[in-house]
């Protein structure tokens, strides 16, 4: 069968969360994945991070060191054309090298339960989406809180501006002015913290390519302008009529590790540590993988 999807992950710290990612990923998806493009930050944590045990576990793997550590700093629009610092932009390289139609984008602290990716092309291939995945930061979100919207009913929620704002002060958003702000008066919707949540999501890359910078105009997805990352890729597709669909991803996989999974885990070396020896207890275990340490 010939294989349509590649894959990008981003990786900051991680490793043994990282390589259990990938090898449950391909377990239960392998089928479907052709490359994966192993996106590795230019700085990693104060404490260190050898990938080593990662890349040499796959033959279908590349290896991408961006020019620029940009983090989850702001994204400057006018770097746009410098490549080096474009390429340094989260998912960039692989959604600018990759030869696929469909682009799987997964964090690197997840752990795969089910075939995942087989499910989401399901949901793509007939054509009326560019994008499925967890939708939108709701738990965030005004009109979420007020019951008027969320991930399954955010196409049909149309409100007016003066309605977000009445919602915004009923329920304000944990950076307020920032989130207020960022509120379009003539198109409210989509809402700044909508988007295709960027830890397990497939992207027809054939239908919106050529969209996004640096084939188009749209922001690309890494790019952290607006309230988060692809937030502002989110909004200036969907405005221009392309169409995402909400998936329940907990059939399917485990978003981190530990008592403190995500960013507060990258930033903080015991909450580190104890989701790393979590991966490692797992990987020896459960997929009786030698680590070899």
């Amino acid at each position: 069968m010939k294989k349509t999807v590649d894959v990008a992950i981003n990786v900051y710290g991680k490793p043994y969360q990282t390589l259990a990612a990938l090898k449950t990923l391909m377990l239960h998806s392998g089928e479907h994945i052709d490359r994966i493009y192993f996106i590795q930050e230019r700085k990693q944590p104060p404490w260190g991070a050898n990938f080593d045990i990662v890349l040499q576990k796959f033959e279908n793997i590349e290896l991408f060191v961006p020019e620029h550590f940009l983090f989850v700093y702001y994204t400057e629009r006018a770097q746009y054309k410098n490549k080096d610092y474009r390429l340094s932009i989260r998912y960039q390289y692989a959604w600018e090298n990759t030869d696929k139609n469909y682009l799987y984008i997964t964090h690197n602290d997840m752990m795969y339960t089910d075939d995942i990716v087989g499910a989401m092309l399901k949901v793509l291939r007939n054509g009326e989406y560019v994008g499925v995945g967890q939708i939108g930061r709701c738990w965030e979100c005004p009109a979420f809180h007020g019951k008027k919207c969320s991930g399954d009913t955010y196409l049909h929620y149309t409100p007016t501006y003066e309605e977000v704002l009445a919602l915004t002060e009923k329920y304000p958003h944990k950076k307020s002015q920032e989130h207020d702000a960022l509120i379009d008066r003539t198109h409210p919707m989509p809402l700044p913290s909508c988007r295709v949540n960027e830890w397990a999501c497939l992207i027809n890359l054939e239908k919106v390519q050529h969209e996004v910078v640096p084939f188009g105009i749209v922001d690309p997805f890494g790019a952290m302008i607006g309230i988060d990352t692809a937030t502002q890729w989110f909004r200036d597709l969907t405005v221009k009529g392309f169409r995402f669909k909400n998936m329940d991803i907990d059939k399917y996989c485990r978003h981190g590790w530990g008592k403190h999974p995500g960013h507060e885990t990258s930033c903080n070396s015991e909450h580190y540590t104890n989701a790393e020896d979590e991966a490692v207890v797992f990987l020896e275990d459960i997929l009786r993988e030698d680590l070899n340490i």
